[in-house]
């Protein structure tokens, strides 16, 4: 039974149901859909049983995916169609015919399809950066703080630094007044008297609330509020300039973007005999850090917003962590 709303409640709807998503996602359900269409067109499936998908349909698109492709890319497009049902008000059930197929396509995954493990970002490879940077330039000293900045508060890059320079948006990266030092209500004996909070206005996870971040005091040069603090003398920016920034050459101010400070790390991790790094392996190492530092891993979870579930598949260095238990 259709039920007809008012333009209005229905566009509410459908700005409601793609804020359920992050952009990055629907990227990849919308490639997914045209693969699950692509399908049905090549197997010359009758309209009736493509949308809504017939469960004989989906398990044969899910098996498609056997010997080419990764578990989870079955699982992704799967979850595509998903999304175009729950889009268009269909009931949704994923059955245990559909699931066998999802499990028997990763026991078949081609080892190409398996992507190795990220090397985890290290403290010895933060010394490195600092060694090799020249921290009298801004965006060296940009780059430096972006570095300790994601690799202790267990950052995703996206969630501070903006894609390109020109895509800084205080409503959805932090500017200077989103930073800022509190005292310590911790009343051990080597506690600081002060922490820093970094506050994220919008993240991948919290998109509208975005997540606050707490940055520990490290020892130098490796501490991340220290960094922070040498980026821009205070004259040159205002409280709403970006965070993360630099004197560009033009002599005005630049938000630091996510590929710009790839490029800086990887050039001096490269001349050092480093291999190349994704910013995922700043947030993998941090967590590892302070799971080796001998930091309960309930609070190293609350200290990285971590889910459960990602929180125990991005552990690294867990024959160190044996070793101590």
């Amino acid at each position: 039974k259709r039920i007809w709303l008012s333009s209005e409640a229905e566009s509410r709807m459908i700005e409601s149901l793609r804020s359920g998503w992050a952009d990055s996602t629907l990227r990849v359900y919308d490639a997914g859909l045209r693969a699950y269409l692509d399908f049905c067109i090549q197997e010359k499936i009758p309209a009736d049983s493509i949308l809504p998908a017939d469960e004989t349909v989906l398990a044969a698109f899910a098996a498609s995916f056997a010997g080419r492709k990764s578990g989870s890319a079955a699982k992704n497009a799967v979850s595509a169609v998903r999304a175009w049902h729950l889009a268009q008000g269909f009931p949704w059930t994923v059955s245990p015919r559909v699931q066998q197929v999802l499990n028997g396509v990763q026991n078949l995954a081609p080892l190409s399809s398996i992507r190795p493990l990220r090397p985890p970002v290290t403290p010895h490879m933060l010394d490195l950066l600092h060694r090799g940077l020249d921290l009298t330039r801004s965006f060296d000293r940009a780059v430096f703080a972006a570095a300790l900045v994601a690799f202790w508060g267990q950052c995703r890059l996206g969630d501070f630094l903006p894609a390109a320079s020109t895509g800084w948006n205080a409503d959805y990266f932090p500017a200077r007044r989103h930073f800022y030092g509190k005292p310590s209500v911790a009343k051990l004996p080597d506690s600081p008297d002060m922490i820093h909070i970094l506050f994220l206005p919008s993240t991948k996870t919290h998109y509208r609330t975005g997540e606050t971040v707490v940055l520990t005091e490290q020892i130098a040069p490796l501490d991340p509020a220290t960094a922070v603090k040498a980026i821009l003398p205070l004259e040159l920016v205002s409280a709403n300039s970006p965070l993360f920034a630099y004197i560009g050459t033009r002599g005005d101010v630049a938000a630091l973007s996510a590929g710009a400070f790839m490029s800086r790390c990887n050039e001096i991790w490269r001349a050092a005999g480093k291999g190349t790094v994704t910013g995922h392996c700043f947030r993998i190492g941090g967590t590892t850090t302070f799971l080796t530092n001998g930091v309960p891993p309930d609070v190293v979870k609350a200290m990285g917003r971590w889910s459960s579930d990602a929180f125990m598949r991005y552990w690294r260095g867990l024959d160190s962590l044996a070793a101590r238990h």
